[in-house]
């Protein structure tokens, strides 16, 4: 969530992720998660048009979270790959990713967050070459 976050939104997004947690995503409804939330449907359909750009917005929020503070942009391909190795450790651990991989939605969520975090696309491209190198190195021993 971006740090202009109302009370309501990060409310509705917890409730989300609390339901989740509990039921998985596909068991998970926006009536659920408004119900959680103390709210009416209505009123989570002002901030989201349907449960599944909830559902985008919680796991971008939940995966922002896990990405060290304050961390310098890499300036290099070792200080890429360590950021890269620290950070996906760290979100193999979460709660709401082990609930993500119990789920078909898998693959539309992790479109949705690219989308959202502009140097997630950079960062997976060059994960994908570093990938290619280990690969390459790893065959000419």
């Amino acid at each position: 969530m971006p740090d202009g976050a109302s009370d309501t939104e990060t409310a509705i997004l917890d409730a989300a992720l609390a339901e989740v947690l509990a039921h998985g995503i596909r068991r998970t409804t926006a009536s659920d998660i408004a119900r959680r939330c103390g709210i009416a449907r209505q009123t989570l359909y002002r901030y989201w048009p349907d449960a599944q750009s909830i559902f985008a917005a919680l796991v971008t929020r939940e995966l922002v979270a896990a990405l060290p503070a304050g961390a310098a942009e890499p300036q290099d391909l070792d200080a890429l790959v360590e950021l890269l190795v620290e950070t996906a450790d760290r979100i193999r651990r979460m709660p709401l990713v082990e609930r993500l991989r119990d789920t078909a939605a898998r693959r539309a969520m992790s479109d949705a967050v690219v989308r959202r975090i502009p140097w997630a696309r950079t960062s997976a491209s060059a994960a994908s070459r570093i990938a290619v190198r280990v690969s390459a190195a790893a065959s000419a021993m």
